[in-house]
This record gives C-alpha cells, structure tokens and sequence, in this order.
C-alpha cells in the first residue's frame, strides 16, 4: 500500500464551499465592539501619559534644584535656582546669586505640556521668576516653599516639588 504526502503549501484540491469568510454583519459587529472599546480605554491611556509626562517634569526638576544645592557647597558662594514659564513649557536656570534672573542668559527648557499649576506654588517670585536661594553651606537662605505642577492642557494630574 502506497502513501502519498502532499506537500503543504500545495492547494488542496477541494472545492470551495460557499460559507466561507465574514458575512458584512459579522464585520460590521466586530469594529463595533472594538470602537466601544476604545473608546473606554483612550481616557484612561490618555491620562496614563499625562501622569507620567508631569511625573518625569517633577523628577527633572527636583534634580536641578538638587544640582543647584551640590553647585552651591562645591563652589563655596551662594547659588540661586531660577524657574519661569514660557508659554507652554517651564524653564530653569541655576546661577550664582549675584547674578539676577534678568541676566542669565542660558535656561534649561523642561518638555513641553507641564506648566505651573495656578494653586500651590509659594516660592519666592520676583519678574514672573520663582527661585530658591542657597548659601555657600547648602542651606536655604530666604524661605522654603512648594512648586506645583500641571498638564499644560487643564488635566486634573498636580505634582509638587517641596523644597525644605
């Protein structure tokens, strides 16, 4: 008795019936049901990304105040740390405390779409400039306070730096 093997990417030989494939109702249901779904799912990822973009704005500058701090007890003079909102992003500087802000002339710009939040934010201000003054020691020298931040398109997502 002989066998044979066809091979498979040989097409086989049976006709085709004719209920085969997605009728247009079934289709139709089916892009449906993953419309409903995203539709649930796009607030919740939209928000995810929100967070997470005002999360790693919170992180960068707590850093740079940090760094401002360090460059304050390394250089043994007293170092400010300057932050302003340009339109839809926030910028930072640190320079030594002689300098005003008006001078500097190199400022760090954050990723756009974090702004300052309208509540909560009791640094010090002067020329629309917030800022944290060190001395040569690292010690706060004027006054503590918070720096609150928001989505630069209203979201409900608020993180503080608190510097103490």
């Amino acid at each position: 008795m002989r066998m044979f093997i066809r091979p498979f990417w040989r097409r086989s030989y049976c006709p085709a019936t004719k209920n085969s494939g997605f009728t247009l109702f079934e289709a139709l249901i089916v892009v449906v049901v993953f419309g409903i779904l995203a539709a649930i799912a796009a607030p919740s990822f939209l928000g995810f990304l929100e967070r997470r973009e005002v999360e790693a704005v919170q992180q960068m500058l707590y850093q740079a105040i940090r760094s401002t701090q360090t460059d304050a007890m390394q250089f043994r003079e007293e170092r400010q740390f300057s932050l302003r909102q340009q339109e839809n992003h926030l910028e930072w500087s640190s320079h030594p405390r002689a300098l005003s802000p008006v001078q500097v002339t190199h400022w760090e710009a954050l990723p756009a779409g974090v702004v300052l939040a309208e509540r909560d934010n009791t640094l010090p201000e002067a020329s629309n400039v917030h800022y944290v003054r060190f001395n040569f020691q690292g010690d706060v020298k004027y006054r503590l306070g918070t720096v609150t931040l928001t989505g630069a398109n209203g979201g409900t997502v608020e993180r503080c730096v608190i510097v103490s």
